[in-house]
């Protein structure tokens, strides 16, 4: 764990899903989902249902998941998603990060617009911590930039 990386309660992804469903007012949208581990009647099938419909969950298969936890690197691109998958102005924001070679490929535009849009800053100068856990307040701060 990161030093600057406060301990808070780490946000599972069902937890990302419905603050983001809740966000967009909580859409009730038509969508067959596959997943077997989220049951018809959970508080968050909604939420579920309209994040797959959208393709805010990058998840492919039959789970979800829904209590893995998340780390930095992942809210970053639930975000991006959230907001339409803008491209960002200064991609070049991530050669200013010591570890940049630990934010997966397939993540790097979504850091570097999270980065670049103050909606998930590094955690310190240079420093993403892209595997940290992202936290429910660390959300409700990149939720409230986004409004």
């Amino acid at each position: 764990l990161h030093p600057r990386v406060r301990r808070q309660r780490q946000m599972c992804i069902r937890d990302r899903v419905s603050a983001l469903h809740e966000k967009a007012g909580k859409p009730v949208v038509n969508y067959a989902m596959r997943y077997a581990d989220v049951n018809a009647d959970c508080s968050y099938v909604e939420a579920v249902r309209w994040a797959a419909s959208e393709g805010l969950l990058g998840k492919e298969g039959e789970s979800f998941l829904p209590d893995n936890f998340v780390n930095r690197e992942e809210l970053a691109v639930a975000l991006w998603r959230y907001a339409g998958s803008p491209t960002p102005e200064d991609y070049t924001i991530l050669n200013k990060m010591a570890d940049v070679e630990e934010i997966s490929i397939s993540a790097r535009l979504a850091v570097a617009w999270a980065c670049e849009k103050g909606v998930l800053p590094a955690i310190d100068e240079g420093i993403f911590a892209p595997q940290q856990p992202a936290s429910e307040e660390i959300l409700d701060a990149a939720l409230q930039k986004l409004s």
